[in-house]
């Protein structure tokens, strides 16, 4: 009991290494600019705040009265360096934030209690490294990457450091708004936040008009936040200014549901001051220095408190061979095999030390025993644990296979807990849980159960191996389109899966879709016709089109059908051009209506959409009205007019299930 109950103290800890990588963020719209009529007043004090934030006093340069507009204008392939550090001191109230873990002989977690806070301390150093590329007037796209970067967390190396250096990429304005972040596929969240927060912690935003003093509201990795920015010494060549952040609109930790008290958090400013020197129209700032101390509150209970240094300035750096010529091409990078495989081999220290020296059973009764803990995502936690020990030990995976396969009684584990089981062995998604389950399919003494298995969570690997894929042909092939009817169609459409442009492996892609087309071409049974023209639906790339289109008039209705099931993931105007094109020629209802409901599941376009308020009244089939009445609903809020069409189908005499779901999406007229 006291090792169980260790481990469960340790599982506490994990929540907390993770808490950072749930606040995540959609990519901000430029902040807005304001001017600042008066001199600054004092933020008003909130009823959740302790205290006054403290106003720092700067020191304006009066004899700035004509100022020049500022402005950024890095040239077309223009690169620039920088070097950074930085650190910050926190105590945080781990306990506060976190409820004690209940049993399963506990009805609930204990609620939050105040108490000691830990030290945690950070400390970075690195440089920057930029290229732009000229997207339209006054914006860049801009290509980065970070360089020896040092990174520490309580004097240790986190997991993810490697990944803080991977190329990324985000967009700039002439006015200093930084947005549209990209990063590589598969990149630890911890990796990408710290990169988005020190590029965050850098915006610089001017005004549009000449300013001597401008306000903003803003946002980084704590909240949206409103800020003051004071021209301070200008010259024809440089200024100097400051950045003050004023207060927190909004934080997210606010919505971290991990206790109830965390919906009363609001963050604090109690000093905050960034100053930078800035060539009037050159690239980007010089020079930038930011301190900041912020404290986080729920209630009037400060449960943390940071406080922040750090400075970055450009310097010299033959950046040679760092950047490709051209920004489609440093956008390839970011898919390359090494950054989108690097996940399923990064492990996380907190998950580690619980699957450390843990043998598969006894990594199961600990995924138990945290899933029917109290915690607030007690499941996900416990399937974080176990994708973690997977990762951490990847010969597991065949061990779980194996368990699986001889509990088909479920004697063990209940479907339920099987079947997750089954999706995390793909959430693991490294070479060996790919061969741990296409293996399954080639070994004679597996069940007819398990191998069904293996082909129905086939489709969810992120990043299939070219052996896999290979593993996975071999299979199919060897079966009989008639005798092995079953296994044949759940593999041809896992194969197709596979290939989806969703999937992070790009060579193998192509290859699929050739072999989806080879036999299609190469059959002449109408079941098997269709079989694979619902795979290559799967697929969903617009190179088959082609080999697709003959289909649309084949004699056998059930070939046509699945002929436009083969368009649903295909995202290329000419996709809906073909589809649109044969639904008016057919004549038959069940093909027309298995040509409407594929369409409702493509990815809207203006085409789509004028041709589906045209189709609905047109029709009085109420299996091909229901599908557009979907797609015109879902699109109403960017095609206002499509509630007209709505309406005007209302008047005519329909099905009661299509009123149904046209009030769905608007109400009645009366």
């Amino acid at each position: 009991m006291k090792h169980q109950k260790l481990l469960l103290i340790t599982a506490l800890l994990v929540i907390i290494g993770v808490i950072g990588t749930i606040f995540l963020l959609e990519t901000p719209s430029p902040p807005s600019v304001t001017q600042s009529p008066k001199p600054v007043q004092q933020p008003p004090k909130t009823t959740q705040q302790s205290s006054k934030p403290t106003q720092i006093v700067v020191k304006t340069n009066q004899t700035v009265k004509n100022a020049t507009k500022l402005r950024f204008k890095p040239k077309d392939g223009q690169t620039l360096a920088f070097h950074f550090e930085g650190k910050s001191n926190a105590k945080i109230d781990f306990g506060f934030i976190t409820p004690n873990i209940a049993t399963s002989g506990n009805s609930s977690a204990s609620a939050p209690s105040q108490g000691q806070k830990t030290p945690v301390t950070m400390q970075t150093s690195g440089e920057l490294y930029l290229k732009y590329f000229a997207l339209k007037p006054d914006v860049w796209q801009v290509a980065a990457k970070l360089a020896d970067v040092t990174y520490q967390l309580n004097q240790e190396t986190p997991r993810y450091v490697d990944a803080i250096s991977y190329p990324f990429t985000f967009q700039m304005t002439t006015l200093g708004f930084l947005s549209h972040f990209k990063f590589t596929k598969n990149i630890p969240t911890e990796a990408q936040q710290f990169v988005e927060q020190l590029l965050n912690t850098l915006q610089i935003a001017f005004p549009k008009e000449s300013k001597i003093e401008w306000r903003t509201k803003e946002i980084d990795k704590t909240g949206r936040y409103q800020a003051i920015y004071k021209l301070n010494k200008m010259d024809t060549k440089l200024a100097t200014l400051t950045k003050q952040k004023l207060k927190y609109f909004s934080t997210r930790v606010a919505s971290f549901d991990i206790n109830p008290a965390m919906s009363k958090s609001q963050t604090q400013i109690e000093n905050s001051l960034t100053t930078v020197t800035t060539s009037v129209k050159g690239p980007w700032f010089s020079t930038l220095k930011h301190t900041e101390k912020i404290n986080s509150l729920s209630g009037t209970y400060k449960w943390a408190e940071t406080q922040v240094k750090a400075q970055i300035h450009q310097i010299k750096k033959d950046l040679t061979g760092v950047f490709p010529a051209t920004f489609a091409q440093f956008l390839n990078r970011l898919n390359a095999a090494k950054f989108a495989k690097s996940k399923y081999y990064n492990t996380d220290p907190y998950f580690d030390k619980l699957g450390k020296n843990l043998d598969m059973d006894s990594a199961l009764n600990l995924f138990e025993q945290l899933k029917n803990s109290k915690v607030p995502n007690a499941n996900r936690t416990a399937e974080k644990f176990f994708v973690n020990y997977l990762r951490q030990h990847p010969q597991a995976a065949f061990d779980v296979v194996n368990l699986l396969d001889g509990d088909p009684k479920r004697k063990r584990f209940d479907q339920s807990t099987q079947l997750v089981l089954w999706r995390l062995i793909t959430e693991a998604g490294h070479v060996e849980a790919q061969q741990a389950i296409v293996n399954t399919l080639n070994d004679s003494n597996r069940s007819h159960l398990t191998k069904m298995r293996a082909l129905a969570y086939m489709h969810d690997f992120e990043y299939p191996e070219a052996s896999t894929v290979n593993a996975l042909w071999q299979f199919t092939s060897g079966l009989d389109t008639k005798d092995d009817r079953e296994y044949r169609t759940m593999s041809l459409y896992a194969l197709g899966s596979l290939g989806n442009n969703d999937k992070f492996n790009d060579v193998v892609k192509p290859e699929i879709g050739k072999l989806l087309v080879t036999n299609l071409e190469g059959s002449d049974d109408p079941r098997e016709q269709a079989v694979i023209l619902g795979a290559i639906g799967n697929y969903g790339s617009a190179e088959v089109l082609d080999a697709v289109e003959p289909y649309f008039t084949a004699k056998n209705e059930g070939v046509r059908a699945s002929a436009y099931d083969a368009l649903r993931h295909v995202e290329a105007p000419r996709a809906i051009e073909m589809l649109t094109t044969h639904y008016e020629a057919e004549t038959s209802p069940n093909v027309r209506a298995a040509a409407v409901k594929n369409f409702s599941k493509m990815t809207p376009t203006l085409e789509g959409v004028n041709w589906a308020n045209k189709a609905v009244l047109k029709t009085d089939a109420s299996k091909e009205q229901i599908p557009l009445v979907e797609v015109l609903g879902k699109t109403l809020e960017d095609y206002p007019d499509n509630e007209g069409t709505l309406r005007a189908l209302l008047k005519k005499d329909v099905d009661n299930k299509v009123k149904k779901n046209i009030y769905k999406y608007i109400v009645p007229a009366f």
